[in-house]
């Protein structure tokens, strides 16, 4: 992956990562009005993009390589805190990447993206 496509699919993780973390702020109770299994599998997808796009610089892959995906079968009050602890930290690291790796074109036709 090239540094610009690394930095517009970085982008899309993050506004996933984004619509994630919003539906489990929402609740204070585990699967209290949405799945947790889909919020499992939306997490691993963008932490498997993420790792991805983070592979082009060992900095960037080194401060996500203790993160794990989450079971998508055996979903537990465990795993919810796993989402919502781990995923505002993945969410950080990945606007830090786009903040490098995005064009300055690209990040302007980003709607609401100020870097």
């Amino acid at each position: 992956m090239d540094p610009t496509e690394a930095g517009k699919t970085a982008f899309i993780c993050y506004r996933q990562l984004e619509e994630l973390l919003a539906v489990l702020d929402q609740s204070s109770v585990p699967g209290m009005g949405y799945s947790l299994d889909a919020c499992a599998r939306a997490y691993n997808q963008v932490l498997s993009g993420l790792t991805e796009c983070f592979s082009l610089d060992s900095a960037f892959a080194g401060r996500i390589g203790s993160l794990q995906p989450v079971s998508e079968t055996e979903v537990t009050t465990e795993t919810w805190q796993t989402l919502r602890t781990d995923g505002p930290f993945l969410r950080g690291t990945a606007r830090a990447f786009i903040e490098l790796y995005l064009s300055a074109d690209d990040k302007k036709k980003a709607v609401g993206f100020n870097a």
